[in-house]
């Protein structure tokens, strides 16, 4: 199932929207529930260290994708570029992982974790006026997002996390100003306003699928997995499996 939005003023009228049948692949996603109040304070944390592992290599488990940023030093002492991990939380995984990258060798050198949302399954980057930020979704049945300022030694957060009314988004972009997730529990794509220091904004419009695949134990209604912008910006193209 695919859509393409018309992102000028990040509309969503029906007519925008074309699907096709969704693809036949299988996926079993990690799901945890939260309480957003507890999300909230959670995600103000600072980044913490890793008790005895500052200098070990990384070795997450059930991580997922991650970005990187250069940046002149990192929480401790390298110099040259930082990778961001995500991970199920739900799953043994510690949060988003911060690693110190050598460029020689590729080698990650674990450093800090931040652990502010569950199941921070996918990340990335905007490289904007307001600096970089870090968006993280929250992979959880009642799914969010949060965003961090990893501009400086240390990341912080960016406002609070905010629901991004559908379950358990798994992928996230930023398309002239707003940020939107792909939302597979409940086959949506949720769009929300960007502050201007980079924080995300309540949700101002959620398009969602219909339709059905050829599997019926788990395409018996969409499954939003990813949505991205076309080389003009004018449209959000999503897929569906």
């Amino acid at each position: 199932m695919s859509m393409a939005v018309g992102t000028g003023d990040i509309q969503t009228p029906q007519s925008a929207f074309a699907s096709v049948a969704p693809s036949p692949q299988a996926r079993e996603p990690a799901i945890s529930g939260y309480h957003r109040g507890h999300l909230a304070d959670a995600a103000r944390a600072p980044a913490r260290p890793v008790p005895g592992r500052e200098d070990a290599p990384t070795d997450v488990s059930a991580c997922s994708v991650g970005a990187q940023h250069p940046r002149p030093e990192d929480a401790v002492g390298h110099t040259g570029e930082r990778a961001f991990i995500g991970s199920f939380t739900s799953s043994g995984g510690l949060g988003i992982t911060i690693a110190a990258v050598d460029p020689a060798t590729g080698r990650l050198t674990q450093s800090a974790v931040i652990d502010g949302v569950p199941d921070p399954s996918f990340l990335t980057i905007d490289h904007a006026d307001s600096g970089h930020i870090l968006y993280a979704v929250s992979e959880a049945a009642q799914g969010a997002v949060a965003a961090y300022d990893v501009e400086g030694p240390e990341p912080h957060p960016v406002g609070v996390p905010i629901a991004v009314e559908g379950e358990e988004p798994t992928h996230l972009t930023v398309v002239q100003g707003h940020l939107l997730t792909a939302n597979y529990g409940s086959g949506s794509v949720s769009v929300m306003p960007l502050a201007s220091d980079g924080s995300p904004r309540t949700v101002s419009d959620v398009h969602r699928h219909a339709g059905s695949g050829p599997d019926p134990d788990r395409q018996s209604g969409p499954h939003a997995h990813q949505v991205l912008p076309d080389p003009s910006e004018r449209w959000a193209l999503g897929v569906d499996l």
